[in-house]
């Protein structure tokens, strides 16, 4: 089975992905159990030139007690991605897939509890949301309920310790298969993933 790990992975690569798809699947392992929050993050450079994610989570969230206590964190983020039906093949003896990207990263994180570090976490999270968008919204429309929220939650930076990209765009379908898969994907609203197809097997198709 053809590996889809990305051995052409950049750092640029990865930042595009988190842009677009900033919802995270954030996982903990305590005592054997592992835990899972989706919580949106934004990815960063330090002074160091390092990339590295910031965000917010609850204080009532069973994860704070881990990343506090210095357990690293998997942070996972899901790219474009959809079903592949053979219906639209003119061969329909091929079998049925999923055409996806992934983003993973271990994370070491660092919490910070005081009113001006998660304000300007959730105003990260804000601005980049709201960008482009007529009568884009910001925090101070709040008023006086934005520090009464910012009591129920903590920031936090996470430091990359290791990341791994899986790309998965259709790479072992042979050419013909490709070339009617592509219109599909469009036809059915899909267009972005249709160009990263594209893109990911150009030359083929």
């Amino acid at each position: 089975m053809k590996n889809f790990n990305a051995s052409d992975i950049t750092r640029e690569g990865a930042r595009r992905l988190i842009r677009d798809n900033p919802l995270a699947q954030f996982v903990t392992c305590k005592d054997g159990t592992f835990h899972c929050s989706h919580l949106p993050l934004i990815v960063l450079e330090n002074s160091q030139g390092e990339d590295m994610v910031i965000g917010h989570i609850a204080k009532n969230n069973p994860q704070l007690l881990h990343i506090k206590e210095g357990l690293t964190a998997l942070a996972n983020f899901t790219g474009e991605n959809a079903y592949i039906s053979p219906s639209w093949l003119s061969d329909r003896s091929q079998a049925p897939t999923w055409f996806y990207s992934s983003l993973s990263m271990n994370l070491n994180i660092k919490v910070y509890e005081t009113e001006n570090a998660k304000k300007q976490a959730v105003e990260l999270l804000t601005n980049k949301m709201e960008a482009g968008r007529e009568h884009a919204w910001n925090t101070p429309e709040l008023g006086s309920r934005y520090s009464r929220l910012i009591e129920h939650i903590v920031a936090f930076e996470g430091h990359i310790s290791d990341m791994n990209l899986v790309k998965k765009y259709g790479q072992n379908e042979n050419s013909d298969n490709l070339k009617e898969i592509v219109p599909h994907l469009r036809l059915n609203g899909e267009s972005h993933l249709a160009s990263l197809v594209e893109e990911t097997n150009f030359g083929r198709i």
